[in-house]
């Protein structure tokens, strides 16, 4: 693997990490947010990873992350 191939793979992974960030930020900041509508109401957020392979088929297929989606949790909500 080539020198520049390792820093791409860093820098995808660190990406992905910085989205993950993002969204545990989010969540925590919106903790204990309050809304008068089921709808409206704020829910957590985790990022769906997928592994990135090299269409060459070299001797490390994997080459890096990307973030495809984000899913919001099915938890019911806390009414108090």
């Amino acid at each position: 693997m080539s020198m520049f191939k390792v820093f791409d793979t860093a820098a995808s992974g660190m990406s992905a990490q910085s989205l993950r960030l993002n969204l545990v930020a989010s969540n925590m900041a919106n903790a204990d947010s309050v809304s008068s509508s089921i709808g409206e109401t704020y829910k957590a957020r985790q990022p769906v990873f997928k592994a990135v392979f090299d269409e060459m088929g070299g001797e490390n297929p994997a080459v890096g992350v990307r973030m495809t989606g984000v899913v919001e949790s099915k938890a019911p909500l806390i009414k108090d």
